[in-house]
């Protein structure tokens, strides 16, 4: 599988808000990329779920 990346646009508040939690260290983030990749993965898969229970097909 090739990877590839790509950019997107957040808004500045929502930006500063990640740095903010990366650089605080607590949570255990490398950097913002990291946090995003995460939180990207943690809601697809919310949205997965719903959409079974929904009775969709993936």
């Amino acid at each position: 599988m090739v990877r590839g990346y790509t950019s997107v646009s957040i808004p500045n508040s929502l930006l500063t808000e990640i740095d903010e939690l990366v650089k605080n260290g607590d949570l255990g983030y490398g950097s913002r990329s990291d946090f995003v990749k995460e939180a990207l993965r943690a809601h697809l898969l919310k949205v997965r779920n719903r959409k079974r229970g929904a009775g969709g097909d993936s």
